[in-house]
Protein backbone atom coordinates (compact mmCIF):
# COMPACT_ATOMS: atom_id res chain seq x y z
CA UNK A 1 0.00 0.00 0.00
CA UNK A 2 1.47 3.44 -0.90
CA UNK A 3 1.57 6.38 1.86
CA UNK A 4 0.47 9.59 0.82
CA UNK A 5 2.87 11.95 -0.20
CA UNK A 6 1.67 14.50 2.83
CA UNK A 7 2.99 11.67 5.01
CA UNK A 8 6.24 11.26 3.45
CA UNK A 9 7.07 15.15 2.49
CA UNK A 10 6.43 18.01 4.88
CA UNK A 11 7.01 20.11 2.44
CA UNK A 12 3.97 18.61 0.59
CA UNK A 13 1.66 21.06 -0.78
CA UNK A 14 -2.02 19.74 -1.30
CA UNK A 15 -3.20 19.87 -4.54
CA UNK A 16 -6.83 20.52 -5.74
CA UNK A 17 -7.94 16.87 -6.09
CA UNK A 18 -6.59 16.28 -2.45
CA UNK A 19 -8.95 19.55 -1.31
CA UNK A 20 -11.91 17.12 -2.34
CA UNK A 21 -10.95 14.68 0.83
CA UNK A 22 -11.60 16.07 4.49
CA UNK A 23 -8.39 16.40 6.72
CA UNK A 24 -10.71 15.74 9.94
CA UNK A 25 -13.93 14.37 10.68
CA UNK A 26 -15.01 17.84 11.78
CA UNK A 27 -15.18 18.58 8.08
CA UNK A 28 -17.68 16.20 6.97
CA UNK A 29 -20.18 17.97 9.48
CA UNK A 30 -18.84 21.39 8.19
CA UNK A 31 -19.01 20.99 4.73
CA UNK A 32 -22.20 19.28 3.15
CA UNK A 33 -24.66 21.93 1.58
CA UNK A 34 -27.22 21.37 3.63
CA UNK A 35 -25.36 23.16 6.72
CA UNK A 36 -25.23 26.25 4.17
CA UNK A 37 -28.99 25.83 3.62
CA UNK A 38 -29.44 25.52 7.15
CA UNK A 39 -27.24 29.16 7.55
CA UNK A 40 -28.92 30.62 4.46
CA UNK A 41 -32.04 29.90 6.74
CA UNK A 42 -30.73 31.44 10.09
CA UNK A 43 -29.51 34.61 8.29
CA UNK A 44 -32.91 35.24 6.53
CA UNK A 45 -34.53 35.48 9.78
CA UNK A 46 -34.23 39.12 11.89
CA UNK A 47 -31.83 39.27 14.85
CA UNK A 48 -33.67 39.83 18.18
CA UNK A 49 -32.22 43.59 18.49
CA UNK A 50 -34.11 44.36 15.16
CA UNK A 51 -37.18 42.23 16.20
CA UNK A 52 -37.37 43.86 19.18
CA UNK A 53 -36.74 47.37 17.23
CA UNK A 54 -39.98 46.55 14.91
CA UNK A 55 -41.95 45.88 17.99
CA UNK A 56 -41.47 48.90 19.67
CA UNK A 57 -42.06 50.83 16.50
CA UNK A 58 -44.87 49.34 15.64
CA UNK A 59 -46.40 49.39 19.39
CA UNK A 60 -45.68 52.94 19.37
CA UNK A 61 -47.37 53.59 16.36
CA UNK A 62 -50.67 52.34 17.78
CA UNK A 63 -50.26 53.90 20.27
CA UNK A 64 -50.40 57.65 18.34
CA UNK A 65 -52.74 56.03 16.07
CA UNK A 66 -55.47 54.85 18.66
CA UNK A 67 -55.12 57.93 20.60
CA UNK A 68 -56.48 59.86 17.61
CA UNK A 69 -58.89 56.79 16.70
CA UNK A 70 -60.91 56.73 20.15
CA UNK A 71 -60.35 59.89 21.88
CA UNK A 72 -62.63 62.18 18.92
CA UNK A 73 -65.14 62.39 21.10
CA UNK A 74 -62.42 64.67 22.84
CA UNK A 75 -62.78 67.30 20.04
CA UNK A 76 -66.78 66.46 19.34
CA UNK A 77 -67.77 68.98 22.03
CA UNK A 78 -65.73 71.77 20.77
CA UNK A 79 -66.24 71.15 16.88
CA UNK A 80 -70.00 71.65 18.31
CA UNK A 81 -69.14 74.82 19.83
CA UNK A 82 -67.10 76.25 17.33
CA UNK A 83 -68.73 75.56 13.98
CA UNK A 84 -72.50 75.33 14.99
CA UNK A 85 -73.68 72.85 12.98
CA UNK A 86 -76.27 70.08 14.75
CA UNK A 87 -74.81 67.09 16.45
CA UNK A 88 -76.02 64.67 13.85
CA UNK A 89 -73.63 66.47 10.91
CA UNK A 90 -70.86 67.41 13.46
CA UNK A 91 -70.73 63.61 14.03
CA UNK A 92 -69.43 62.96 10.63
CA UNK A 93 -66.16 64.55 11.28
CA UNK A 94 -65.36 61.63 14.20
CA UNK A 95 -67.72 58.73 12.45
CA UNK A 96 -65.64 59.35 9.07
CA UNK A 97 -62.26 59.07 10.45
CA UNK A 98 -63.54 55.89 12.62
CA UNK A 99 -64.91 54.46 9.35
CA UNK A 100 -62.04 55.39 7.09
CA UNK A 101 -59.45 53.38 9.33
CA UNK A 102 -61.65 50.29 8.71
CA UNK A 103 -62.34 51.14 5.05
CA UNK A 104 -58.92 51.22 4.53
CA UNK A 105 -57.98 47.68 5.18
CA UNK A 106 -58.39 46.15 2.46
CA UNK A 107 -55.94 48.76 0.22
CA UNK A 108 -52.97 48.99 3.45
CA UNK A 109 -53.05 45.07 2.78
CA UNK A 110 -52.69 45.28 -1.03
CA UNK A 111 -49.93 47.98 -0.40
CA UNK A 112 -47.94 46.11 2.16
CA UNK A 113 -48.35 42.99 0.02
CA UNK A 114 -47.11 44.68 -2.98
CA UNK A 115 -44.30 47.38 -1.16
CA UNK A 116 -43.50 46.64 1.87
CA UNK A 117 -45.17 46.89 5.82
CA UNK A 118 -43.28 49.89 6.30
CA UNK A 119 -43.46 51.86 2.84
CA UNK A 120 -47.88 51.59 4.15
CA UNK A 121 -46.88 52.66 7.49
CA UNK A 122 -44.74 56.03 6.20
CA UNK A 123 -47.14 56.75 4.06
CA UNK A 124 -49.91 56.63 6.33
CA UNK A 125 -47.84 58.45 8.86
CA UNK A 126 -47.65 61.21 6.44
CA UNK A 127 -50.91 61.25 5.07
CA UNK A 128 -52.83 61.64 8.71
CA UNK A 129 -49.99 64.38 9.77
CA UNK A 130 -50.97 66.57 6.48
CA UNK A 131 -54.85 65.37 7.32
CA UNK A 132 -54.52 67.19 10.69
CA UNK A 133 -52.50 70.29 10.12
CA UNK A 134 -55.10 71.11 7.37
CA UNK A 135 -58.23 70.33 9.31
CA UNK A 136 -56.36 73.45 11.85
CA UNK A 137 -57.47 75.57 9.17
CA UNK A 138 -61.22 74.82 8.20
CA UNK A 139 -63.29 77.24 8.15
CA UNK A 140 -66.62 74.89 8.39
CA UNK A 141 -67.34 71.36 9.16
CA UNK A 142 -67.78 70.20 6.18
CA UNK A 143 -64.06 71.28 5.60
CA UNK A 144 -63.57 69.38 8.78
CA UNK A 145 -64.89 66.56 7.77
CA UNK A 146 -62.66 66.34 4.12
CA UNK A 147 -59.90 66.73 6.17
CA UNK A 148 -60.12 65.04 9.93
CA UNK A 149 -62.46 62.17 8.75
CA UNK A 150 -61.53 61.42 5.00
CA UNK A 151 -57.49 62.24 5.23
CA UNK A 152 -56.79 61.73 8.64
CA UNK A 153 -58.92 58.33 8.64
CA UNK A 154 -57.17 57.27 5.77
CA UNK A 155 -53.90 57.79 6.90
CA UNK A 156 -54.47 55.66 10.23
CA UNK A 157 -56.17 53.26 8.04
CA UNK A 158 -52.87 52.25 6.34
CA UNK A 159 -50.65 52.17 9.62
CA UNK A 160 -53.78 50.23 11.13
CA UNK A 161 -53.07 46.74 9.54
CA UNK A 162 -49.41 46.71 8.34
CA UNK A 163 -48.30 47.06 11.87
CA UNK A 164 -49.85 43.97 13.10
CA UNK A 165 -48.76 41.89 9.70
CA UNK A 166 -45.24 42.95 10.23
CA UNK A 167 -45.71 41.50 13.16
CA UNK A 168 -46.36 37.70 11.78
CA UNK A 169 -43.88 37.95 9.33
CA UNK A 170 -41.01 39.05 11.49
CA UNK A 171 -41.65 36.82 14.14
CA UNK A 172 -41.90 33.08 13.70
CA UNK A 173 -42.29 31.90 17.46
CA UNK A 174 -44.52 34.08 20.14
CA UNK A 175 -46.37 35.73 17.83
CA UNK A 176 -49.27 35.77 19.86
CA UNK A 177 -47.33 38.08 22.35
CA UNK A 178 -45.84 40.27 19.74
CA UNK A 179 -49.11 41.04 18.41
CA UNK A 180 -50.79 41.46 21.77
CA UNK A 181 -48.38 44.06 22.86
CA UNK A 182 -48.50 46.11 20.00
CA UNK A 183 -52.48 45.74 19.89
CA UNK A 184 -52.54 47.11 23.42
CA UNK A 185 -50.72 50.16 21.96
CA UNK A 186 -54.23 51.18 20.84
CA UNK A 187 -55.67 51.18 24.36
CA UNK A 188 -52.10 52.90 25.69
CA UNK A 189 -53.41 55.90 23.24
CA UNK A 190 -57.13 55.92 24.09
CA UNK A 191 -56.15 55.82 28.18
CA UNK A 192 -53.22 58.53 27.40
CA UNK A 193 -54.58 61.23 24.96
CA UNK A 194 -57.76 62.97 26.49
CA UNK A 195 -55.00 64.55 29.38
CA UNK A 196 -53.04 65.60 26.31
CA UNK A 197 -56.24 66.98 23.97
CA UNK A 198 -57.65 68.53 27.38
CA UNK A 199 -54.51 70.61 28.18
CA UNK A 200 -54.18 71.64 24.60
CA UNK A 201 -57.82 72.78 24.08
CA UNK A 202 -58.29 74.42 27.69
CA UNK A 203 -55.00 76.71 26.81
CA UNK A 204 -54.40 77.23 23.40
CA UNK A 205 -57.04 76.40 21.25
CA UNK A 206 -57.84 73.54 19.26
CA UNK A 207 -56.54 74.37 16.02
CA UNK A 208 -53.14 74.33 17.85
CA UNK A 209 -54.35 71.23 19.32
CA UNK A 210 -54.51 70.02 16.36
CA UNK A 211 -51.11 70.95 15.36
CA UNK A 212 -49.85 69.45 18.15
CA UNK A 213 -51.65 66.35 17.48
CA UNK A 214 -49.84 66.31 13.45
CA UNK A 215 -46.28 66.88 15.21
CA UNK A 216 -46.74 63.91 17.09
CA UNK A 217 -48.78 61.90 14.50
CA UNK A 218 -45.13 62.78 12.33
CA UNK A 219 -43.79 60.36 14.65
CA UNK A 220 -45.20 57.12 13.17
CA UNK A 221 -43.11 58.06 9.80
CA UNK A 222 -39.52 57.21 12.54
CA UNK A 223 -41.64 54.00 13.88
CA UNK A 224 -41.75 53.02 9.99
CA UNK A 225 -38.28 53.67 9.81
CA UNK A 226 -37.45 51.04 12.94
CA UNK A 227 -39.46 48.30 11.35
CA UNK A 228 -36.88 48.26 7.59
CA UNK A 229 -34.16 46.65 8.96
CA UNK A 230 -36.45 43.32 10.61
CA UNK A 231 -38.72 43.71 7.25
CA UNK A 232 -35.53 43.36 4.77
CA UNK A 233 -34.24 40.36 6.64
CA UNK A 234 -37.72 38.54 6.12
CA UNK A 235 -38.35 36.40 2.80
CA UNK A 236 -40.06 38.50 0.44
CA UNK A 237 -43.91 38.70 0.15
CA UNK A 238 -46.13 36.47 -1.95
CA UNK A 239 -47.67 39.11 -4.32
CA UNK A 240 -51.69 38.33 -3.71
CA UNK A 241 -54.79 39.93 -4.68
CA UNK A 242 -57.68 40.23 -2.40
CA UNK A 243 -59.75 37.29 -2.99
CA UNK A 244 -63.38 37.96 -2.25
CA UNK A 245 -64.53 34.79 -3.22
CA UNK A 246 -64.63 34.24 0.71
CA UNK A 247 -67.62 36.14 0.95
CA UNK A 248 -69.36 33.10 -0.07
CA UNK A 249 -68.61 31.50 3.29
CA UNK A 250 -71.98 31.55 5.55
CA UNK A 251 -70.10 31.98 8.86
CA UNK A 252 -67.47 34.23 7.50
CA UNK A 253 -70.55 36.15 6.22
CA UNK A 254 -72.52 35.86 9.24
CA UNK A 255 -69.31 37.28 11.16
CA UNK A 256 -69.00 40.40 9.02
CA UNK A 257 -72.85 41.35 9.65
CA UNK A 258 -72.23 40.79 13.32
CA UNK A 259 -69.24 42.96 13.49
CA UNK A 260 -71.23 45.62 11.22
CA UNK A 261 -73.63 45.85 13.93
CA UNK A 262 -71.14 45.35 17.16
CA UNK A 263 -69.48 48.53 15.57
CA UNK A 264 -72.24 50.83 15.19
CA UNK A 265 -72.69 50.48 19.39
CA UNK A 266 -68.85 51.46 19.30
CA UNK A 267 -69.01 54.72 16.85
CA UNK A 268 -71.97 56.15 19.66
CA UNK A 269 -69.92 55.92 22.37
CA UNK A 270 -66.50 56.72 20.87
CA UNK A 271 -68.04 59.76 19.62
CA UNK A 272 -70.81 61.06 21.66
CA UNK A 273 -69.77 59.38 25.56
CA UNK A 274 -67.87 63.00 26.33
CA UNK A 275 -70.78 65.01 25.13
CA UNK A 276 -72.90 62.62 26.94
CA UNK A 277 -71.15 63.63 30.40
CA UNK A 278 -72.17 67.30 29.77
CA UNK A 279 -75.57 66.95 29.18
CA UNK A 280 -75.63 64.89 32.14
CA UNK A 281 -74.23 68.10 34.14
CA UNK A 282 -70.75 66.62 34.26
CA UNK A 283 -67.85 69.57 33.44
CA UNK A 284 -66.00 69.11 30.17
CA UNK A 285 -62.89 67.73 32.22
CA UNK A 286 -65.59 64.78 33.66
CA UNK A 287 -66.31 64.04 30.04
CA UNK A 288 -63.05 63.81 28.53
CA UNK A 289 -62.28 61.62 31.91
CA UNK A 290 -64.27 59.09 30.43
CA UNK A 291 -62.46 58.43 27.25
CA UNK A 292 -59.45 57.67 30.14
CA UNK A 293 -61.39 55.28 32.04
CA UNK A 294 -62.65 53.70 28.91
CA UNK A 295 -58.91 53.10 27.87
CA UNK A 296 -57.13 51.62 30.56
CA UNK A 297 -59.78 49.26 31.16
CA UNK A 298 -59.83 48.32 27.42
CA UNK A 299 -56.11 47.82 28.23
CA UNK A 300 -56.86 45.65 30.96
CA UNK A 301 -59.56 43.81 28.80
CA UNK A 302 -57.27 42.64 26.19
CA UNK A 303 -55.00 41.16 28.28
CA UNK A 304 -57.59 38.92 29.72
CA UNK A 305 -59.14 38.21 26.91
CA UNK A 306 -55.80 37.21 25.07
CA UNK A 307 -55.16 34.68 28.20
CA UNK A 308 -59.15 33.37 27.41
CA UNK A 309 -58.36 32.78 24.16
CA UNK A 310 -55.17 30.67 24.46
CA UNK A 311 -56.98 28.06 26.75
CA UNK A 312 -57.79 25.26 24.68
CA UNK A 313 -61.52 24.50 26.05
CA UNK A 314 -62.32 28.00 24.97
CA UNK A 315 -65.25 28.25 22.77
CA UNK A 316 -64.35 31.88 21.03
CA UNK A 317 -67.85 32.19 19.38
CA UNK A 318 -69.43 31.40 22.99
CA UNK A 319 -66.98 34.21 24.33
CA UNK A 320 -67.38 36.81 21.85
CA UNK A 321 -71.30 36.54 22.33
CA UNK A 322 -71.21 36.87 25.88
CA UNK A 323 -68.74 39.35 25.94
CA UNK A 324 -70.62 41.47 23.59
CA UNK A 325 -73.44 41.38 25.44
CA UNK A 326 -71.73 42.57 28.40
CA UNK A 327 -70.79 45.36 25.91
CA UNK A 328 -73.96 46.23 24.98
CA UNK A 329 -75.83 46.16 28.09
CA UNK A 330 -73.84 49.57 29.43
CA UNK A 331 -74.40 51.23 26.36
CA UNK A 332 -77.54 51.33 27.19
CA UNK A 333 -77.47 51.79 31.10
CA UNK A 334 -75.48 55.29 30.49
CA UNK A 335 -78.41 57.41 30.15
CA UNK A 336 -79.76 56.51 33.80
CA UNK A 337 -76.66 57.36 35.24
CA UNK A 338 -77.82 59.86 38.28
CA UNK A 339 -73.92 60.32 39.11
CA UNK A 340 -70.97 60.63 37.77
CA UNK A 341 -69.63 57.58 39.60
CA UNK A 342 -72.43 55.20 38.47
CA UNK A 343 -71.61 56.62 34.61
CA UNK A 344 -67.75 55.72 35.19
CA UNK A 345 -68.40 52.57 36.63
CA UNK A 346 -71.00 51.41 33.28
CA UNK A 347 -68.04 53.34 31.15
CA UNK A 348 -65.61 50.95 32.49
CA UNK A 349 -67.19 48.21 32.14
CA UNK A 350 -67.72 48.69 28.21
CA UNK A 351 -63.91 49.41 28.11
CA UNK A 352 -62.89 46.56 29.38
CA UNK A 353 -65.93 44.13 27.61
CA UNK A 354 -65.08 45.99 24.02
CA UNK A 355 -61.28 44.25 24.29
CA UNK A 356 -62.85 41.17 23.63
CA UNK A 357 -63.49 42.60 20.12
CA UNK A 358 -59.96 42.75 18.91
CA UNK A 359 -58.90 39.95 20.19
CA UNK A 360 -61.48 37.71 19.02
CA UNK A 361 -62.10 38.71 15.63
CA UNK A 362 -58.92 37.84 13.89
CA UNK A 363 -58.67 34.58 15.48
CA UNK A 364 -62.54 34.08 14.09
CA UNK A 365 -61.60 34.61 10.81
CA UNK A 366 -58.68 32.42 11.08
CA UNK A 367 -60.99 30.15 11.82
CA UNK A 368 -62.98 30.55 9.01
CA UNK A 369 -60.85 31.09 6.31
CA UNK A 370 -57.79 29.71 7.13
CA UNK A 371 -53.97 31.18 7.17
CA UNK A 372 -53.48 31.55 3.07
CA UNK A 373 -56.89 34.24 3.22
CA UNK A 374 -56.26 35.87 6.53
CA UNK A 375 -55.16 38.78 4.77
CA UNK A 376 -58.13 39.06 2.77
CA UNK A 377 -60.17 38.05 5.31
CA UNK A 378 -59.30 40.27 8.01
CA UNK A 379 -59.64 42.97 4.73
CA UNK A 380 -63.22 42.36 4.37
CA UNK A 381 -64.03 41.96 7.51
CA UNK A 382 -62.88 45.69 8.22
CA UNK A 383 -64.36 46.95 5.13
CA UNK A 384 -67.96 45.26 6.65
CA UNK A 385 -67.25 47.42 9.56
CA UNK A 386 -66.84 50.53 8.34
CA UNK A 387 -70.38 50.77 7.55
CA UNK A 388 -71.35 50.50 11.17
CA UNK A 389 -68.99 52.94 12.21
CA UNK A 390 -69.67 55.22 9.62
CA UNK A 391 -73.71 55.14 10.40
CA UNK A 392 -73.76 55.00 14.26
CA UNK A 393 -72.31 58.49 14.91
CA UNK A 394 -74.60 60.40 13.02
CA UNK A 395 -77.27 58.55 13.67
CA UNK A 396 -76.60 59.14 17.36
CA UNK A 397 -76.61 62.76 16.87
CA UNK A 398 -79.63 62.81 14.63
CA UNK A 399 -82.10 60.77 17.31
CA UNK A 400 -80.87 63.71 19.95
CA UNK A 401 -81.42 66.70 17.76
CA UNK A 402 -84.49 64.94 16.95
CA UNK A 403 -85.45 64.60 20.74
CA UNK A 404 -83.12 66.66 22.73
CA UNK A 405 -81.68 63.87 24.43
CA UNK A 406 -79.06 61.17 24.72
CA UNK A 407 -81.47 58.86 25.85
CA UNK A 408 -82.42 57.62 22.67
CA UNK A 409 -78.92 57.55 20.93
CA UNK A 410 -77.36 55.08 23.39
CA UNK A 411 -80.30 52.95 23.73
CA UNK A 412 -80.00 52.49 20.17
CA UNK A 413 -76.66 51.78 20.00
CA UNK A 414 -76.72 49.12 22.50
CA UNK A 415 -79.47 47.27 20.70
CA UNK A 416 -77.30 47.21 17.92
CA UNK A 417 -74.27 45.66 19.59
CA UNK A 418 -76.55 43.00 21.77
CA UNK A 419 -77.72 42.41 18.45
CA UNK A 420 -74.06 41.37 17.11
CA UNK A 421 -74.16 39.26 20.02
CA UNK A 422 -77.12 37.59 19.17
CA UNK A 423 -75.35 37.00 15.33
CA UNK A 424 -72.34 35.62 17.30
CA UNK A 425 -74.88 33.04 19.18
CA UNK A 426 -76.35 32.17 15.49
CA UNK A 427 -72.97 31.69 14.11
CA UNK A 428 -72.22 29.87 17.24
CA UNK A 429 -75.64 27.14 16.65
CA UNK A 430 -74.65 27.05 12.84
CA UNK A 431 -71.09 26.00 13.40
CA UNK A 432 -72.12 23.32 16.21
CA UNK A 433 -75.16 22.01 14.16
CA UNK A 434 -72.49 21.47 10.83
CA UNK A 435 -69.95 19.91 13.05
CA UNK A 436 -72.58 17.50 14.51
CA UNK A 437 -74.17 16.74 10.75
CA UNK A 438 -70.31 16.49 9.75
CA UNK A 439 -69.56 14.00 12.67
CA UNK A 440 -73.26 11.71 11.87
CA UNK A 441 -72.19 11.75 8.53
CA UNK A 442 -68.69 10.19 9.27
CA UNK A 443 -69.95 7.92 11.71
CA UNK A 444 -72.80 6.61 8.89
CA UNK A 445 -69.76 6.80 6.51
CA UNK A 446 -67.58 4.45 9.45
CA UNK A 447 -70.70 2.17 9.57
CA UNK A 448 -70.95 0.90 5.84
CA UNK A 449 -67.27 0.43 5.79
CA UNK A 450 -67.46 -1.82 8.70
CA UNK A 451 -70.55 -3.60 6.76
CA UNK A 452 -68.61 -4.12 3.53
CA UNK A 453 -65.70 -5.28 4.98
Amino acid sequence: MTTPNAFVNPAYEKSSEDDNFPDKPADIIQKPEIQLDIEEAKSSEPKSILKILALTGSTLAFILTGGIFYNSGVLYVTFLEHFGADRGVTAWAGSVQLAMVFGAGPGAAALANRFSCYVAVISGGLLATLGLIISSFATDIYFLISSYGFMTGIGLGLVYAPAVMLMGKVFTTRKGLAIGIVVSGMSSGWLSYPFIMRILLDNYGWQICLRVLAAMTFVICICGVCMIPAERKTPPNTKRGLNVKIIRNPSFLLLCVAMMAYLFGLSVVSVHVPALGETLGFSVQQGSMLATIMGATSLLGRIFFGAIADVKKCNILVANAIAATCTGIPIMLYITSNSYAMLASFVGTYGFFSASFPTYVPLLVLEFVGIDKMVSGKGIAMFFGMFGVLLGGPTAGWLFDATQSYGPSFYFGGSMTLLGAVFSVVLWIVRACCTNTNTDAEKQEEGHRDEIN
